[in-house]
C-alpha cells in the first residue's frame, strides 16, 4: 500500500486452507514445505505428483557426482581464471534468483519498506 493508504488484514489471494492453522481448525494434520507455508496433507503421495521433485533431487545429485569426478582432471594450477570467473557468474546468477523469489512475496503484501527495513 502507498504512504497514507489502509493496511488490508491479509493479502487479497491467501489460501487458507493451505495454511497449518487452517489445517489444524479443521482437525487435518499439516506438513511443512521448503518455505515453511504448509500444506494441508491428504493421503499418500501419487508417483506422478512426486516424480518431477524426485528427478531433480537425483539431477541434482548426478550433477554433483560428475563435479567430484571432475576433480582429479584439473591441471594443476587449478582452473583458468577465465574458466573461474565463469562459474563464479553462474552460481551469482543463481543466488540471485533464489533471494530475488523468496523477497517477492513480501514485496507484494508489505510494498518494499519492511524488505529495506529487515533484509538489510
Amino acid at each position: 500500500p502507498r504512504l497514507g493508504e489502509p493496511r488490508l488484514a491479509e493479502p487479497p489471494q491467501l489460501d487458507r486452507r493451505a495454511t497449518p492453522m487452517a489445517a489444524a481448525e479443521e482437525g487435518q494434520k499439516a506438513s511443512s514445505t521448503v518455505h515453511g507455508a504448509g500444506a494441508v496433507a491428504k493421503g499418500s503421495t501419487s508417483w506422478e505428483e512426486a516424480a518431477p521433485g524426485l528427478l531433480l533431487a537425483l539431477f541434482a545429485g548426478v550433477a554433483t557426482s560428475f563435479g567430484a569426478i571432475a576433480l582429479p582432471f584439473l591441471p594443476p594450477g587449478g582452473p583458468p581464471p577465465c574458466a573461474m570467473a565463469f562459474a563464479m557468474c553462474l552460481a551469482a546468477g543463481v543466488m540471485i534468483m533464489v533471494a530475488a523469489e523468496m523477497i517477492w512475496p513480501a514485496i507484494q503484501y508489505g510494498g518494499w519498506w519492511p524488505v529495506i527495513l529487515f533484509t538489510g
